[in-house]
């Protein structure tokens, strides 16, 4: 039985291993009595969480996954299982509903989210995915756990230099056309150059047994035995016709298909045929291999929702809704669209306030996600991606493939590494911690008025793992202007670290800017802003990071606002899938998605931008800097690559 309402425990926030389930600490009366689950797999970790209707946090764990890493011919590859994944989701369920006593009855809806990574079966069974993997099987090809590669995996570059080459030779306008929707060029991260690369490299007959799902989309299917796909996540499978027709929230059979075109233009054309994923709870299901149902974030999955199977394995009750499943960005969008501060900007009568706001998912990557009511393609960027969340609107993304990841490799590579970790255990911080403190101090010893003018001359490209937009380009890479021979100083390593994360908002902005500036066709500026961007919404892992916060408002020059839940905004984005599901499902609340985020979206913190006029200044003139970095760089790669017989793609 749930525990009496005036007992009900409130989490605290404090304790955050790899496997922890959070302290419970008394609380005020709550007056929910309807619960959701939400499920985030990140790409280290998953999670599970109980939320309120309110969108208050009852509990929560976390638990690690496997990731498999090897490089190979110059290339990384990354691949997870989706066994292990979906075995770590039961467990966390199972710990958050015990940790939270409430009655499974009450748990109305579950949501999910993942990274946006491949999953693939072979006629219902997993299947190892790497060349190697191949090689050294004795009992027959492709058998295995490994059957996910993961979003950073670029080994696909070649694949996707092909697909973006045929654009420049015009092998088909159907090409060029579909990739408009994604910046005008496919890059390694995507899904269509890994499918590519599996049918060059795959033996013929496990090849045409495969199928292919974003891993937020098998996990709605091992929960409900169907195969339909959320629309957002068509962001990695460009080729999708997003002639949406909505009718229904629990229609079975919205439209969506992939174009025969666009797959045969790059060599996908056997794609369009159909096979039959397997579940034991539901044997065969017919659908093409890329999916043929497309359902908006939320939308529940399959008419009587989760299956008997994985109700057992979750320790739910079965045919609680599933909501339609988003790819772990779209679920930070979620957690903090609707969240407004008491100083967050009014909105003119009848718009949507999200409309306004650029959300920003940083975790090991980061994602840029914008909500809008404008059908245009923005050179650079991604989308617009038609009605994924609420009708009569289009989401556009951007991205940087490498932030979080960068900062840790920027400061745990320095020579000075060691040191600064010594200093942090003697203070009882962690590294960052100390090095955000150590920044301060030098500031005040240097009587500098801002870290920005101790770093002026130390520039850095933070494209580490290549540029995912507005460039483009999977060849970037990282480079630094302004080093010396201080490889040992932990002053060193603390403004390495600052021009890091100062790169990495500079960087925001130039993404900001192609949202608001750029017109396609033209590239001229625009006399007023496209979209009117007026605040960041920002959550995932460095959210925690008050200086790397203040450093995006001050790069930026936009406020930003965090949520309550710092830890935990995208898993209560997941579970505010769940609510939608709910709703759409059960009926008993009658909330629209839009009603349902100003209800369950907490704002926490708003940082806002240095009123500083030197910083300002500075950071204007290095902004200036990082774009001719990027420009320069590409200058520098076609000088070298006209020197040789054959250009390098790598």
């Amino acid at each position: 039985m749930p525990t009496p309402i005036n007992e009900r425990p409130r989490i605290s926030m404090e304790s955050r291993s790899p496997t922890h389930i959070m302290k419970i600490e008394p609380d005020l009366p709550t007056i929910a009595k309807r619960y959701f689950i939400g499920i985030d797999v990140g790409t280290s970790s998953a999670r599970a969480c109980i939320v309120d209707e309110a969108g208050e946090l009852i509990s929560e764990k976390s638990a690690p996954i496997k990731t498999w890493h090897s490089r190979r011919d110059n290339v990384d590859y990354y691949e997870q299982s989706t066994e292990n994944i979906w075995q770590a989701c039961c467990a966390n369920v199972r710990s958050v509903v015990s940790a939270a006593r409430v009655n499974t009855k009450d748990i109305k809806g579950i949501g999910i989210d993942a990274t946006c990574s491949m999953a693939v079966t072979n006629r219902g069974k997993t299947i190892d995915l790497s060349r190697n993997n191949y090689e050294e099987m004795e009992d027959g090809w492709g058998k295995g756990e490994k059957n996910v590669i993961l979003w950073m995996d670029h080994r696909a570059h070649m694949e996707a230099a092909d697909i973006n080459e045929g654009i420049r030779l015009g092998w088909s306008e159907t090409l060029k056309e579909v990739l408009k929707d994604v910046g005008g060029k496919v890059n390694p991260e995507m899904a269509m150059p890994k499918i590519l690369w599996l049918k060059r490299n795959m033996p013929r007959e496990i090849w045409e047994g495969c199928e292919f799902f974003d891993l937020a989309d098998y996990l709605t299917y091992r929960m409900t035995c169907n195969t339909a796909r959320g629309r957002s996540n068509v962001a990695c499978f460009p080729g999708v016709d997003q002639s949406w027709k909505v009718d229904s929230l629990i229609e079975d059979d919205a439209p969506g298909t992939f174009r025969t075109d666009f797959l045969t233009a790059i060599g996908l054309e056997d794609l369009a045929k159909s096979t039959g994923p397997y579940c034991s709870s539901h044997p065969y299901i017919s659908s093409p291999r890329l999916g043929n149902e497309f359902l908006m974030a939320g939308e529940p999955v399959a008419r009587k929702g989760l299956a008997e199977e994985a109700a057992v394995q979750l320790g739910l009750q079965k045919e609680t809704p599933v909501g339609s499943g988003v790819i772990d960005c779209y679920a930070g969008w979620l957690g903090t669209a609707g969240a407004t501060h008491p100083d967050s900007p009014p909105v003119s009568e009848g718009r949507n306030r999200t409309f306004s706001r650029l959300a920003v998912v940083a975790g090991t990557s980061s994602c840029h996600i914008l909500l809008h009511d404008k059908k245009e393609r923005i050179p650079g960027l991604w989308g617009p991606w038609a009605e994924c969340f609420i009708p009569g609107t289009y989401m556009s993304e951007a991205g940087q493939s490498a932030t979080g990841s960068l900062i840790e490799y920027v400061v745990k590579s320095h020579k000075a590494y060691p040191k600064a970790l010594e200093a942090a255990a003697k203070n009882e911080m962690d590294v960052y911690q100390w090095l955000n403190k150590r920044l301060a101090q030098m500031a005040k010893e240097q009587r500098r008025a801002s870290m920005a003018e101790m770093a002026l001359h130390l520039h850095v490209l933070p494209d580490f793992h290549g540029n995912r937009t507005p460039r483009g380009d999977p060849r970037m890479r990282g480079s630094i202007v302004g080093l010396n021979l201080s490889s040992d100083d932990v002053d060193a390593l603390a403004l390495m670290y600052y021009a890091t994360i100062e790169a990495i908002g500079l960087q925001t902005r130039e993404i900001i800017d192609t949202f608001e500036r750029k017109q396609e066709g033209t590239g001229k500026p625009l006399d007023t802003p496209r979209f009117n961007i007026r605040e960041i919404v920002m959550s995932g892992g460095q959210s925690k990071n008050k200086l790397l916060v203040q450093v995006m408002a001050n790069t930026t020059g936009l406020p930003v606002v965090l949520p309550k839940y710092v830890n935990s905004t995208v898993v209560i984005g997941a579970a505010i899938l769940g609510a939608r599901a709910a709703e759409a499902k059960l009926g008993f609340g009658g909330r629209v998605l839009s009603k349902i985020l100003e209800d369950m979206s907490k704002a926490g913190e708003r940082v806002s931008p240095t009123a500083d006029v030197k910083e300002k200044r500075i950071l204007e003139a290095k902004y200036k800097v990082l774009l001719k970095m990027s420009d320069d760089q590409a200058q520098y790669r076609e000088i070298m690559d006209s020197s040789t017989e054959i250009a390098e793609r790598i």
